[in-house]
């Protein structure tokens, strides 16, 4: 069972926390973001249980005021997510968020990454970059007027 107490005098409960939370593993990449949201434009999906897909990881970023971020899965967690206090999603775990007030935030999105991913990255990035466009297109032509 939850407790949410709110109003003017608003108390957290005492399984609540003001905690950094881990750090994202170095294994994942940077996916997408979704745009600000405030108390209220916050989508009705995020108030209640979701989680994300296998593989994916969140990290909800807090601009101004104060998030309440609930871990559902078994123990159950609770935290308060702040400018300095990000929170992080692991993948397929149940969670919800509350704002404490005015609030505004966002959700980074970052896919686990394989070696073999970040070197097609890193290569792709250098031949466009250093070069302009692929390491075919930029060779000097041979004796035979191709770049082969």
């Amino acid at each position: 069972s939850r407790s949410r107490v709110s109003g003017a005098g608003e108390r957290e409960a005492a399984a609540v926390t003001v905690r950094k939370m881990k750090p994202l593993p170095p294994t994942v990449a940077f996916h997408r973001r979704t745009p600000e949201f405030t108390e209220r434009s916050i989508p009705d999906a995020l108030r209640r249980s979701h989680r994300t897909k296998a593989e994916v990881w969140g990290r909800i970023v807090v601009l101004e005021g104060r998030l309440r971020y609930r871990i559902l899965a078994s123990p159950a967690k609770e935290t308060i997510l702040d400018a300095g206090n990000p929170g992080i999603v692991e993948p397929q775990v149940e969670h919800e968020v509350e704002p404490l007030g005015h609030v505004r935030f966002f959700v980074e999105f970052y896919r686990q990454s394989t070696v073999a991913d970040d070197a097609r990255k890193a290569i792709g990035n250098v031949g466009e970059v250093v070069c302009g466009g692929t390491y075919a297109e930029n060779r000097e032509p041979d004796a035979r007027g191709t770049n082969e």
